[in-house]
């Protein structure tokens, strides 16, 4: 196996050039190479070299290697500075005072005195977690199911028990509000009780029974026969930190305050490629893998226990099925990453009396980096899912209001 290592380079570093006039009128000028502060991008792509790849991929040849991808772009701007000399040439003689003005390029704290913040620590455990969900949720989506017929069943009882008398709750609230004494005692408690009970009856009556019908509709249409398909899963998740830091530029003219800030956003995604003679035993979900996921789905509040972690998915991705020819597998993680760095600039407290700011730095530097990795395989795990409620996504904001109408129907039970 030849790896194929491809790079470019097109950052240019960012000169310092200061520049001043002497009081007796000749220049003062200073060039100096910056300190590690760019404008440009670098890149490396690594792959594998696969002879013959057009002739093999044109005959229907699976190629699945490992590829990776380190993209950077650098971006700096800045005001510069102006500092001049605020009484006579003549007054204060000797050095600095010799210079009547002076300019610089660069943004105090950005090029000599850059501070990025600290690499997030949590970021390869998240990348991790990710990889794993992913991972797992793809290998429980081959041979998907458009209905799950078995579990249908077995909670049938508790289905229509929950849209039995779709206004019985109504007539319940109306009947507390005329008869007084209850509801005067407790209206809030009855309101609750009407709210969390409507809420539940549609999440978990209404729509699951709206789903079957549809998933049974497409059951029956589907296509039967041998096919080939690729089961996906992808899952997305962001971290971000600020730090400030006072910092002094160890002169006599500025001290400089940078914030620098750290965000990444890691985009994982796996697939499976696989074939297999579908029936529609598997469309309805009735055949025999469907038995484990079938009984971990009739577990109470088994629901609950899949907001916090991905035990169904594992489950279903541990059960072997029948007739199922895998052809290949992968995993992707994408990780963005942009650093940047912004400094503002006061007068020092040893600024010179005899000098005055005409022009304050200030200035950013910023770093993006796009990581990406692939490679071939895949393998089912446990995952907790704690560090990604952050309520970004509809599914967040319904759980908890799934949990509050949960916490209130059990509280009013007496």
């Amino acid at each position: 196996m030849t790896i194929r290592t491809r790079s470019r380079d097109t950052r240019v570093e960012h000169i310092y050039i200061g520049d001043g006039l002497l009081c007796d009128g000749s220049p003062n000028g200073v060039i100096e190479i910056g300190h590690g502060v760019y404008n440009g991008i670098e890149e490396t792509t690594k792959d594998v070299v696969t002879p013959n790849f057009h002739s093999r991929k044109a005959k229907g040849d699976i190629i699945n290697n490992e590829f990776s991808s380190v993209k950077t772009e650098h971006s700096y701007s800045t005001t510069g500075w102006r500092v001049d000399k605020s009484v006579a040439c003549s007054a204060v003689p000797g050095p600095p005072a010799d210079w009547q003005s002076g300019t610089g390029y660069y943004a105090l704290g950005v090029d000599k005195y850059a501070r990025f913040a600290a690499p997030n620590t949590s970021r390869d455990a998240a990348q991790a977690s990710l990889l794993g969900i992913v991972s797992t949720r793809a290998l429980a989506n081959v041979v998907p199911a458009e209905v799950q017929a078995l579990v249908d069943l077995g909670e049938r009882k508790q289905t229509m028990r929950l849209l039995r008398k779709p206004l019985g709750n109504l007539n319940k609230f109306i009947s507390d509000v005329s008869s007084s004494r209850g509801f005067k005692k407790s209206p809030y408690k009855a309101v609750g009780n009407y709210i969390s009970d409507s809420w539940l009856r549609y999440r978990y009556g209404v729509m699951p029974l709206l789903l079957s019908i549809d998933g049974t509709m497409k059951a029956v249409t589907a296509d039967k026969g041998h096919k080939r398909l690729t089961a996906r899963a992808s899952q997305s998740d962001t971290l971000s930190q600020t730090t400030k830091v006072e910092t002094t530029t160890g002169g006599a003219y500025f001290d400089s305050t940078t914030t620098a800030t750290n965000d990444i956003k890691i985009d994982a995604r796996a697939g499976i490629l696989y074939e297999h003679n579908f029936s529609i035993a598997d469309a309805a979900g009735t055949t025999f893998h469907e038995l484990p996921s079938t009984i971990y789905e009739l577990i109470p509040y088994s629901f609950v226990v899949d907001w916090l972690a991905n035990v169904g998915d594992f489950i279903r991705a541990m059960t072997p099925k029948a007739d199922v020819k895998t052809l290949a597998s992968w995993t992707k993680v994408t990780t963005t990453t942009v650093d940047e760095c912004t400094v503002t600039a006061v007068k020092a407290a040893a600024f010179p009396a005899r000098m005055s700011v005409t022009i304050y730095p200030t200035g950013t530097y910023s770093r993006k980096k796009v990581e990406v990795y692939r490679h071939p395989g895949v393998s089912a795990s446990i995952q907790h899912r704690m560090h990604q409620i952050d309520f970004d996504v509809p599914k967040d904001w319904l759980h908890l209001a799934d949990t509050i109408a949960l916490i209130v129907s059990k509280l009013s039970v007496k």
